[in-house]
């Protein structure tokens, strides 16, 4: 009878080679590293139980270390100053990136119209936490951590809020989500970021192809005109 991890490692080797025989020649020479790959796997399950449980590891990831003092400054808002929660490293920093997001959407000024900047960086975060919220929103407490997030932050206005109400309001929705996603959170809301700036370099290179295509030619010599046409 197969022990357990043994039955683990078979359900490895299928999902890399398929349906091949576990004992061939070509999936054993690539086996060196299976035991590896289990304990990484069976590791990651535990961290994930252990996600949202007081004790020594990462309150929000699970991970066991290092844990470190976060310094995001909203330790009461997003949970990692509460007694006997702890944080690590890479958690933390993602605590620290979205802390310092959200500072500047906060010094951002309300303004009632359309394409803001504060309206533009509170879509950010929205798209960040995620693309979509579809389906049947009453069930939106066993949702998955970023949807929970998005749906509550549009608890929040950028176009009517004061100042106070939306700081409020946005902090509100990271502790009513339950948010425990912070690395993936601050992993695509770079994204987001990056996309901006690849999409505003592809503006400003179509305008200019679009200036250039329009300048008079007809003056230049015959050897610079290449470079506008």
């Amino acid at each position: 009878m197969l022990t357990p991890r043994q039955i683990r490692e078979r359900q490895l080797l299928r999902a890399i080679f398929g349906d091949q025989d576990p004992e061939d020649d070509y999936v054993t020479s690539h086996n060196d590293n299976l035991e590896k790959m289990v304990d990484f796997l069976a590791e990651a399950e535990q961290a994930a139980a252990r996600a949202g449980r007081r004790g020594f590891h990462c309150y929000f990831c699970g991970a066991k270390g290092p844990l470190v003092h976060c310094t995001c400054g909203y330790g009461q808002k997003f949970g990692c100053g509460r007694e006997r929660v702890f944080t690590c490293q890479e958690c933390s920093k993602a605590h620290v990136f979205i802390a310092n997001r959200l500072r500047e959407l906060f010094e951002m000024k309300a303004v009632n119209r359309v394409r803001s900047r504060r309206e533009q960086a509170y879509y950010v975060l929205v798209r960040a936490a995620a693309e979509d919220l579809d389906g049947d929103l009453r069930d939106i407490d066993r949702r998955p951590d970023g949807e929970r997030l998005r749906y509550h932050l549009a608890g929040a206005c950028p176009y009517d809020d004061e100042p106070h109400e939306f700081e409020a309001n946005i902090l509100k929705a990271f502790r009513e989500a339950k948010f425990l996603s912070w690395q993936a959170l601050a992993a695509n809301y770079q994204k987001q970021l990056e996309q901006i700036a690849i999409d505003g370099l592809a503006r400003l290179m179509a305008f200019g192809t679009q200036k250039i295509k329009s300048s008079p030619v007809s003056s230049m010599k015959p050897e610079d005109e290449i470079f506008y046409t």
